[in-house]
């Protein structure tokens, strides 16, 4: 019996530091934070992107899926002459969509700035 309750007393302080830990999921609001506020795109908006540290940032994590000319692949689509919002563009890049992972919780708001002043010039 004594067994028994230790193992659940375990489960339960388990499941409450996951929950505790681990949010309950996005808001697909497209700022990545979760909170349904969207703010986080306004915020990268209000920021002057530098297209060069965004090149960098590109030739690093997107050109695999995007082509280095950002012409797209079987896996990722084509960035030339997008027609999209930045709003928009970032909501993807933040959130995700598709095979598009979320780099919200990777990238700095400056660097998303960054990567969406090199997209702007594909």
């Amino acid at each position: 019996m004594q067994r028994v309750l230790i193992v659940a007393f375990g489960l339960v302080s388990l499941s409450t530091i996951l929950l505790t830990a681990c949010p309950s999921g996005t808001s697909g609001d497209g700022d990545g934070d979760g909170d349904g506020d969207g703010n986080r795109v306004a915020d990268v908006l209000a920021l002057t992107g530098d297209a060069t540290n965004g090149a960098d940032l590109y030739d690093t994590d997107c050109r695999v899926c995007h082509a280095p000319d950002g012409s797209g692949t079987a896996s990722g689509a084509n960035l030339q002459g997008l027609t999209e919002s930045d709003e928009d563009l970032l909501g993807t890049i933040i959130d995700g969509e598709g095979n598009m992972p979320e780099w919200g919780g990777m990238y700095s708001d400056q660097e998303l700035a960054d990567v969406l002043a090199h997209i702007k010039t594909l």
